[in-house]
């Protein structure tokens, strides 16, 4: 059977807390390209006209790191369930999306 063709993104969980701030750092063995952006979007299911609940921008300070930070108040509103997919974003005219993970949100209580 041969493989699928295009770029099959990293399948896993993204977990939340009551009341705990949602941080993530993602650091490459290489570095990324100057100039990258990155962003999680979260649906409400994985249909293609799923609604989008919200959409964290991460913060690029370095070549080196990409991070995310959101405040409780903010990640206690997604609920179990619903889906995310992190896109990397290159800078290239047009730009190219990515999508690099996907998976759902598990709420750990």
């Amino acid at each position: 059977m041969a493989e699928p063709l295009g770029r099959k993104p990293i399948s896993t969980p993204l977990i939340l807390s009551a009341g705990a701030d949602f941080e993530l750092v993602l650091t490459p063995a290489t570095g990324y390209p100057s100039g990258i952006d990155a962003r999680i979007a979260l649906y409400a299911t994985d249909a293609t006209d799923a609604v989008e609940l919200d959409s964290w921008s991460a913060t690029v300070a370095t070549t080196s790191e990409i991070s995310w930070r959101i405040e409780s108040e903010v990640a206690d509103t997604i609920p179990a369930q619903s889906v995310y997919r992190l896109f990397a974003i290159f800078p290239e005219t047009p730009t190219l999306e990515r999508c690099w993970y996907r998976g759902r949100v598990q709420r750990q209580q």
